[in-house]
């Protein structure tokens, strides 16, 4: 039996992990239904916004008749030091894997989603060995996926994204060393379809759809 959460104008912004985890023992489909202008946002490094951990499918969607929004987003951090400070880059997706984790099994089929990241994806795994971003389906909605060395879509930093199949909406994904959507900088991107929808796929340094920059 599926999990289902309905986000209403929920605002969470935390530093002590994942604004919303689906966690790794969790042995079920989950359906997020979103209503309203909902906001994840972690400045953990090692964490995604929305982090899935498990194997099962994470849909997302609008609660049906409605029109709702959410934005993901692992931010850096400044950390003021006696000598300055330092910026802590964000390791973890927007909606997928942690640093490190995969993320995989997400599908999309409503809302207006807006997902970010730095080191990880936008949508899909975390920065770094084990974060590749696969099975990513989506079937609709408004769709923006940004990541400065993942991709949008797909794979974080040095991760690959595979198996991924867009087959209508509005999507929007780009990154600086990634692919738009595939791979991350340094991964590959591969199974990639592209059905129907309108899209807008772009990099400074990798594929707009394929592998980051290598």
């Amino acid at each position: 039996k599926p999990i289902c959460i309905y986000l209403n104008d929920v605002n969470i912004k935390t530093s002590e992990g994942p604004a919303l985890l689906i966690p790794e023992k969790l042995n079920a489909e989950v359906h997020i239904y979103l209503e309203g202008e909902n906001v994840l946002k972690t400045s953990n490094r090692n964490s995604a916004a929305l982090q899935k951990e498990n194997t099962s499918k994470l849909i997302i969607d609008n609660v049906p008749n409605s029109a709702g929004s959410l934005t993901a987003t692992a931010m850096d951090t400044y950390i003021s030091t006696e000598t300055g400070g330092k910026w802590v880059l964000a390791w973890g997706a927007g909606i997928g894997g942690g640093a490190e984790q995969e993320g995989s099994n997400i599908t999309i089929n409503g809302g207006t989603i807006t997902a970010s990241s730095k080191i990880g994806a936008g949508i899909g795994g975390g920065g770094y060995k084990g974060g590749d971003g696969e099975k990513i389906f989506i079937d609709g909605g408004i769709i923006t996926a940004k990541s400065g060395n993942g991709a949008g879509i797909g794979g974080g930093e040095q991760c690959h994204g595979s198996n991924i199949t867009i087959e209508n909406g509005f999507v929007t994904a780009d990154s600086a060393f990634g692919a738009g959507v595939g791979g991350g900088g340094n991964g590959y991107g591969s199974d990639i379809t592209i059905k129907k929808g309108t899209i807008t796929a772009d990099s400074s340094s990798g594929a707009g759809i394929g592998g980051g920059y290598l």
